[in-house]
C-alpha cells in the first residue's frame, strides 16, 4: 500500500508546489469534504475557488490547492495551499494546513451496476482536525480547528453533509510572540454538498459560516464577525 501510495504522491506533488511561495493573513474554514472517508490508499487532488475570511473581518476572493491521502480505511490526512486572488501573480502563499478526516465507523462502499455506483445510503460521522499557518507582511498566525461532521444519505449524485467545530488562533509580529500580538475563538459550521459524476471527479460546493473573534494581527478591539461565505471545488481521486 505505501508503494502505491509513494507512486501516487510523485504524481500530483508537482500540482501543489505550483502555488508554493508566501505573504498575507486570510484563513480557510472550509472542509471539502469528500461524498465519503477515503479509503486506504485512496489520493484525491482538488482546486478550490472561495471567499475566504480575513483575521481582521471581511472576506477575499481565494484560490486553493489540495490534497488528500486514504492512510486506513478510517483515517485520512491532507494539506492544503491557499492565496488571495490578488497575490497569485506574485506567487505568494496565504496559508497552508494539514487536516484530518477521522471516521468513526466504517462507511458501506456503493457497490458498482452496469458501470454507475449505487448511492450511499447511510449516516455517517467524522471527525476534522486542522492545523493552519497564516503568512502576512511582518507577522505569522497559528490557528487550530475542530470539527463534528454529518454525511447524510446519497439524493441522485448528490450527498450533502453538515459539520460545526470551534476554532483558535494566535498572531506574532516581528516583534516576536506576545499577548499584544492578537489572538482570537469562535465556531464554524459547515453546509456542503459533494457530487459524485463518476468513480474519479467529485464536485462539491459548500458555504461556511465563521462566528468569530478574532483579530491576529493587534491586541485591539476584536468584535465578533459573523459570516457566510462560499466555495466551489473540483476534486479527482487517483
Amino acid at each position: 500500500m505505501h508503494t502505491i501510495i509513494r507512486h501516487k504522491l510523485v504524481a500530483v506533488l508537482p500540482f501543489l508546489l505550483l502555488f508554493a511561495n508566501s505573504c498575507s493573513m486570510v484563513y480557510s474554514p472550509f472542509l471539502h469534504l469528500p461524498a465519503a472517508a477515503p479509503s486506504e490508499g485512496d489520493i484525491a487532488i482538488s482546486g478550490s475557488g472561495a471567499i475566504m475570511p480575513e483575521t481582521n473581518g471581511g472576506g477575499s476572493g481565494s484560490a486553493e490547492g489540495s490534497m488528500l491521502v486514504g492512510i486506513s480505511n478510517r483515517v485520512s490526512l491532507g494539506g492544503r495551499l491557499w492565496s488571495r486572488i490578488g497575490d497569485i501573480k506574485s506567487r505568494s502563499i496565504d496559508g497552508t494546513s494539514l487536516d484530518a478526516i477521522v471516521a468513526l465507523g466504517t462507511t458501506e462502499k456503493p457497490r458498482m451496476f452496469a458501470g454507475v455506483r449505487e448511492a450511499y445510503r447511510s449516516f455517517d460521522v467524522a471527525l476534522v482536525p486542522r492545523v493552519m499557518s497564516l503568512f502576512g507582511t511582518n507577522q505569522l498566525g497559528l490557528v487550530g480547528s475542530f470539527s463534528a461532521a454529518l454525511w447524510m444519505p446519497q439524493f441522485w449524485v448528490f450527498r450533502p453533509y453538515v459539520a460545526t467545530g470551534i476554532i483558535g488562533g494566535w498572531g506574532v509580529s516581528n516583534n516576536g510572540w506576545s499577548s499584544g500580538n492578537g489572538h482570537g475563538y469562535g465556531m464554524i459550521n459547515n453546509l456542503g454538498v459533494a457530487s459524485t459524476f463518476d468513480r474519479h471527479f467529485t464536485l462539491n460546493f459548500e458555504l461556511a459560516n465563521p462566528i468569530v473573534h478574532m483579530s491576529l494581527s493587534s491586541a485591539s478591539t476584536r468584535p465578533i464577525n459573523v459570516t457566510l461565505l462560499p466555495s466551489m471545488t473540483l476534486a479527482y481521486q487517483f
